[in-house]
């Protein structure tokens, strides 16, 4: 395969060095398992290599650390290539509660963490609210991720969001949420103009 047919080369713990010996790593910063990292340093002079850091994006090229930091690497890629809820919606679903979104050394101009929409300010949101099956359901915050959570039947699902009053569950189903005049969230509906589901507490 042709070098200007790849569109990102990503490698995870000691598979830097294959990168290293096909030169697309020349110039390049890089990391690797941290058994191996003096060994890509000696062997690879002209690679500026870094310690202590779980993965490195130079652009089009992202070595990674040891097998968790490998999915912290993944998990970037995904940001980059579908956004980062879509990175979050993977996290979710593989269980993984160890991922810091950006904990990296990013040095690609495309860095899926800056163009992220402004968040509006989460405590409007919180609440009860009526949900479609006829029970109710909990909006909470989740401080740490700074997320909403929704609580239905014991169960926590993370509601990302999207832009301005727009949210998304961890299928990508929209959730809109509605405001009256005075610029109180009094509800949501899951269509744009769908009926609306009150919030009652």
């Amino acid at each position: 395969m042709k070098e200007q047919e790849v569109e990102y080369h990503f490698s995870v713990c000691t598979g830097a060095f294959v990168l290293a010996e096909a030169g697309i790593l020349d110039g390049k910063t890089a990391t690797t398992f941290h058994d191996a990292l003096d060994g890509l340093e000696s062997n690879y002079p002209e690679i500026d290599v870094r310690r202590g850091v779980r993965f490195i994006d130079n652009g089009k090229v992202i070595t990674a650390a040891g097998v968790s930091a490998g999915i912290d690497g993944a998990l970037h890629l995904v940001a980059k290539l579908q956004g980062l809820n879509a990175a979050k919606r993977t996290a979710y679903y593989m269980e993984y509660d160890n991922w810091k979104p950006g904990d990296g050394l990013i040095l690609s101009e495309d860095n899926p963490y800056e163009d992220i929409n402004e968040v509006p300010d989460l405590d409007a949101f919180l609440g009860k609210y009526e949900y479609r099956d006829g029970s109710t359901i909990q909006i909470v915050l989740d401080v740490e991720k700074q997320q909403l959570n929704a609580l239905i039947q014991k169960n926590v699902y993370p509601v990302y969001h999207e832009k301005d009053d727009i949210f998304s569950d961890p299928g990508s189903e929209p959730i809109y949420f509605k405001r009256n005049e005075d610029d109180e969230v009094i509800g949501y509906s899951l269509t744009p103009k769908g009926d609306v589901l009150k919030k009652i507490d």
